[in-house]
């Protein structure tokens, strides 16, 4: 428990920085993609509350454009802590999602910019209480389209599963 803790005090610590006040990261794609050689990177401190216990993950983000029309962008969770109020808690690492961002096309004026993703999410941890233990993989498309100072997305996806064999 005391590991729990202190991760979770020196991830707040990073992401305080100047962001202080801010909330954590809204996981959301879009066919806005980075410029080439560009990297950003977030962390959060994610915590839910039940009667029956509680729940800390730590997940990472790190999102880098390959070219202006690829980038790549992945997301382990580095600590994951399950506490429940009867029974045995758990600790662990949680899986590992990569996913690729192409965009197909350019906003227009009467056009929205379009991408498509692929996503495959890797099961890393051996808990099966944190991890599910099998592959998925998500194709997704991303029409995004810039109004003034909203922008509208929508997503569509296709999911495959596959159990990891032991």
């Amino acid at each position: 428990m005391d590991v729990v803790r202190w991760l979770v005090g020196i991830a707040l610590l990073l992401g305080a920085g100047d962001r202080a006040g801010a909330t954590p990261p809204l996981e959301t794609e879009t066919a806005r993609l980075l410029k080439a050689g560009q990297l950003e990177s977030d962390a959060a401190v994610e915590y839910q509350g039940s009667s029956e216990g509680s729940e800390v993950a730590i997940p990472l983000e790190f999102e880098y454009g390959i070219t202006d029309w690829l980038s790549l962008l992945v997301e382990p969770v580095v600590l994951t802590s399950i506490l429940p109020k009867h029974g045995s808690s758990t600790t662990d690492v949680g899986d590992l999602e990569i996913t690729t961002f192409a965009k197909l096309l350019n906003e227009r004026d009467y056009l929205p910019a379009v991408a498509i993703a692929g996503e495959v999410k890797v099961p890393t941890t051996q808990n099966t209480q944190i991890g599910t233990a099998r592959s998925t993989s998500h194709r997704f498309s991303l029409p995004a389209s810039a109004s003034g100072r909203s922008m509208r997305t929508s997503t569509s996806a296709t999911e495959y599963s596959a159990i990891r064999r032991a």
